[in-house]
């Protein structure tokens, strides 16, 4: 410290100039390395006026703002300890937690003498706000106070910062909130981690003290959450919420819903308990002895959980296994099993004759007899209780089951022939993940295996036991093996279909549904078996058709018939191993009668009207999912047609069975259901391709404009708009459609299953793009436009600044044009009042950042946007990127805009998420020197300053 002076007077007085700007005050402090200023700073009062927590807005959103005095204290701890716990000894609680942050961190960093002389001004910080911002730093000092010898202190200090309080009621709470919740000061992940920081250094410094501190928490947690009438021994069921006092499978998540802090403490106690205990006799003692003095259960669960886990203390163990309460008491029944299988063979023959004494005497019956009664269940017959009291002698004798021997040895092997093993009995309840229906055999086994042994285990493979069993092994949990199989083998089971056809409907589904998984992955297998088995599944099964398989009934094969429509589906398909045209008449035999499928019902539509859109239907029921092939068939035979050449007939004159089926299906008194009506909507514009005069001539039936059939005009339109992209010749055909859509804006009528998209929506998309090209004219654009609201206004002009996005090279001059035409004529709108565009405006950012118009417009177009009342659009970090690549040529406009965005944010976050774009932007214009430029430049560096970024003074 011999090259380092203490400051002159005159040096302090400049320092309080300089320092009342607080962009100077952090540029000082951050760079000070003398430790002899901290006296003089001291007693100048430097540092007992740190900056308060600042109500920003009215949100109740709160700024905390840097301390530079405090980050110079830190670094200077380890130089002059005395001056720095001078310094904190008059620091007061702040709300600022960046203040207690600091003085956290110099605390820790102090020697052992001057922690002692500041450890009740540590007491007090802890108290202060928002403590989960300095938890770990609080942590640190707790444990360095157990160290010096300040047990008591740091007992106080942790039990402060853990405390736990009853959670205040929410406007978000339902019905399943029945009773008090206890919660930290901290999250419960932090909760845990500050337990985990100070556990281990307050039970071997503390020892008994220690464990009293966490065993306390638990049961004010647990007294927070009791109701009235229950007991004082209530632990809310601990039971249910812990099931194990261990760490065990079955113990719910401890951030899951009112149970973690309880948790947490649970876990806190048990790891206390058993390290104190540990220690000796005398330790494992007092630390029953303190548990057992709690009156809530679960104190009593984690004693003996401690007894089960600890080497010595017989007596103790003895004592609890021949304690007829613990013996008959559900609530801790997890925990005593545990003791009675880890210390039975220590404890005396007297006490190991105790307990089989009990088992032999039975359960409860009179208690059991009446608690069927008070369920309302009827009551067990003598055979039935009979079986009651042996699987419970079962049950119990399974915790000594190591130790038995001789007679009762035999019964038990009895006991076990009869009813089997016990399923976990030392549990009241147990739970465990299903994991949906499992196979005998691996697919990777079935694929090794030959395709005729394969089909021989299917045919004769029965499933056993019953759903209460572990195993949940069953024909469809195989069947899904099978169909792995056969996605990899198709080329050998293909020719094996009518073989397959022979087993019952859940294997004969599983076999379709691998060949369409081996056709989609492009694997090579012959058609011609599998179709004459797909004809075979769409004629009604015989009765003898049914004997000795599985799920007989008609209404099952429904599930295979959807198989078929789909495997067809996929086979019709472009791939390279597509059906052959060879096999047009067998494929037309299995789709005809397909097509009148009874499933859906109108009943189940209507069913479903609220929970399924008709396009999901259309492809998740048998008639829909075989419409669907009907026109994957037209287009394959179209496909074939067009290869052939060489006919005279056009459009469905050439595959009349095609316009057959779909004109019986847009009869509205012999298909009235809207899943069907929503396929033609899907395939328009293949229509169109198919036969567009057939098309033009059946749109009036697509589309019915009868009031009665509206629902139909809905599904197809709705499928229509939602599902296909729009096509100029179709637009044209459906013009008068588009202009009726119009005027049914906003019709809020959503698309899909989850409601993510809109009709009007997809509209608006259509007319925008077909707009672009040219073909749909700007009056007909705007008067969409007058009928959206400004979300949905936004939402079309985002949807066209994102297909800017995605444009690869140039735009072609008249697009730009007509899309440069479409914003200036919105800019009028918006500009005329902003407040109500706030959405159409603020999209814009997003063609601005496309970078794909003319750029002098685009910044000129984009700072029309930035005007008062419009806010800053959600996309400004891209448009300050695209501010970034304009700076080179136009570095007044970049500077100017950037600084806009930064002036008009109404989120003090937001320049952090802009920081690394405006520092190149900065970078980019740093050698500029236009008068505008420099200026834009220093206001936007000072505003970086201003927030602590004292970094940005570099780019000056």
């Amino acid at each position: 410290m011999t090259s380092w002076n203490p400051p002159t007077a005159a040096e302090l007085t400049r320092l309080e100039t300089y320092a009342a700007r607080p962009e100077n005050r952090a540029y000082f402090f951050d760079r000070l390395d003398n430790p002899l200023w901290v006296r003089e700073l001291r007693e100048r009062g430097f540092f007992s006026d740190p900056p308060e927590a600042i109500e920003v807005g009215d949100a109740g959103y709160i700024r905390f703002s840097p301390w530079p005095e405090g980050r110079y204290l830190v670094r200077m701890t380890t130089w002059v300890p005395e001056e720095v716990s001078l310094v904190l000894k008059q620091m007061e609680q702040s709300k600022n937690v960046i203040v207690m942050r600091l003085c956290f961190e110099a605390a820790g960093m102090l020697p052992e003498e001057q922690l002692r002389q500041i450890s009740h001004k540590v007491l007090d910080w802890v108290k202060a706000p928002h403590p989960e911002r300095f938890a770990g730093e609080a942590g640190s000092v707790i444990c360095q106070l157990f160290r010096i010898g300040k047990a008591k202190r740091a007992l106080q200090v942790a039990g402060a910062l853990l405390t736990v309080r009853e959670r205040p009621p929410s406007p978000e709470d339902d019905w399943r909130v029945s009773r008090p919740d206890a919660i930290g000061r901290l999250s419960v992940w932090q909760y845990k981690q500050v337990i985990t920081q100070i556990l281990p250094t307050a039970v071997e410094v503390s020892g008994l003290k220690g464990l009293k501190l966490f065993a306390r928490l638990l049961g004010k947690a647990l007294r927070i959450g009791r109701v009235e009438g229950e007991g004082l021994d209530s632990d809310q069921h601990s039971a249910s919420w812990r099931p194990a006092i261990e760490d065990h499978s079955q113990n719910t998540d401890d951030e899951g819903y009112d149970r973690g802090v309880r948790n947490v403490l649970v876990s806190a106690v048990r790891d206390a308990a058993v390290s104190h205990a540990e220690r000796g006799e005398s330790e494992l003692y007092e630390t029953i002895e303190h548990l057992e003095s709690y009156e809530l259960v679960v104190h009593r669960r984690i004693a003996l959980h401690v007894l089960a886990s600890v080497t010595h203390g017989d007596s103790l163990a003895e004592g609890r296994i021949t304690d007829r309460a613990l013996f008959g008491d559900w609530r801790v029944t997890h925990e005593y099993a545990n003791l009675v299988r880890s210390r039975f063979g220590q404890v005396s023959l007297d006490a190991q004759q105790v307990y089989v004494r009990w088992v032999d005497e039975g359960p409860d019956l009179e208690r059991h007899r009446r608690w069927l009664a008070d369920s309302g269940l009827s009551p067990l017959s003598q055979e039935e209780e009979t079986a009651y009291v042996e699987s419970w002698q079962r049950d119990w004798l399974s915790f000594i089951e190591s130790h038995l021997a001789g007679e009762i040895e035999e019964r038990y092997k009895r006991l076990i022939a009869l009813f089997g093993k016990p399923h976990h009995p030392d549990f009241p309840i147990w739970g465990e993940a299903f994991e949906g229906d499992q196979s005998p055999m691996s697919e990777e086994d079935l694929t090794l295996m030959g395709p005729l042994e394969v089909l021989d285990y299917l045919r004769h493979w029965r499933p056993k036991g019953d759903e209460r069993e572990e195993s949940h092994q069953s024909r469809r949990g195989l069947g899904n093996a099978f169909k792995g199989a056969v996605t990899q083998r198709a080329e050998d089971y293909a020719p094996l279909a009518n073989t397959i056809g022979s087993l019952g409907r859940t294997y004969v589904s599983s076999f379709l549904e691998g060949l369409r998984s081996a056709s989609e992955a492009g694997g090579t297998f012959s058609w011609t078996e599998p179709v004459q088995l797909m004809g075979s599944l769409v004629l009604p099964p015989s009765d003898s058709d049914h004997e000795g398989q599985d799920l007989t009934p008609e209404s099952e094969w429904r599930w295979a018939r959807k198989a078929v429509a789909q495997v067809l589906t996929s086979g019709l398909s472009t791939r390279p191993n597509c059906i052959p045209y060879a096999l047009r008449e067998a494929v037309w035999r299995v789709i005809e009668p397909l097509a009148d499928d009874p499933d859906p019902s109108v009943e189940f539509e209507t069913r479903s009207s609220e929970g399924s859109d008709p396009f999901f239907l259309s492809i998740n029921t048998n008639r829909g999912t075989a419409m669907h092939a009907v026109v994957e068939y037209a287009l394959w035979c179209h496909r074939h047609l067009e290869a052939q050449g060489g006919t005279s007939k056009s459009g469905f004159d050439r595959m009349p069975e095609v316009r057959s089926v779909l004109e019986q299906h847009l009869n509205t008194e012999s298909e009235p259901s809207r899943t069907i009506r929503a396929v033609y909507g899907r395939w328009l514009p293949w229509l169109f391709l198919l036969d567009k005069k057939w098309t033009d001539g059946n749109l009036h039936r697509i589309f019915p404009t009868d009031p009665a059939h509206g629902h139909l005009r809905e599904a197809a339109w709705a499928t229509y708009i939602g599902w296909c992209r729009p096509f100029n010749n179709v637009f044209l055909s459906l013009r008068a459609e588009y202009e009726t859509a119009i005027d049914r804006v906003p019709s809020l009528r959503s698309i899909g299953m989850f409601e993510r998209k809109t009709v009007d929506v997809s509209l608006g998309e259509h007319l925008v793009e077909l707009y672009w090209r040219g073909v749909v004219p700007m009056d007909l654009l705007e008067r969409f436009f007058q009928r959206a609201d400004d979300d949905l206004c936004g939402t079309i002009m985002s949807y066209l600044g994102g297909a800017l996005e995605n444009t690869e090279g140039d735009v072609p001059g008249p697009i730009r044009e007509r899309i440069q035409a479409l914003w200036d004529r919105r800019f009028d709108v918006i500009i005329s009042s902003a407040t109500n565009h706030r959405s159409e405006a603020q999209a814009f950012a997003r063609t601005f950042a496309a970078g794909k118009l003319d750029q002098d417009w685009e910044l000129a177009s984009f700072e029309r946007t930035l005007q008062e009342g419009v806010g800053v659009p959600p996309m400004a970090r891209l448009a300050i990127e695209r501010l970034v690549q304009t700076a080179d040529n136009k570095p007044g406009d970049a500077t100017r805009l950037a600084l806009k965005l930064l002036k008009q944010t109404e989120h003090e976050w937001a320049h952090l998420d802009w920081e690394n774009r405006v520092r190149r932007l900065l970078t980019v214009t740093q050698s500029t020197k236009l008068p505008d430029v420099v200026e834009n430049r220093k206001a936007i560096i000072e505003h970086y300053i201003q927030r602590g970024h004292h970094d940005f003074r570099q780019l000056l």
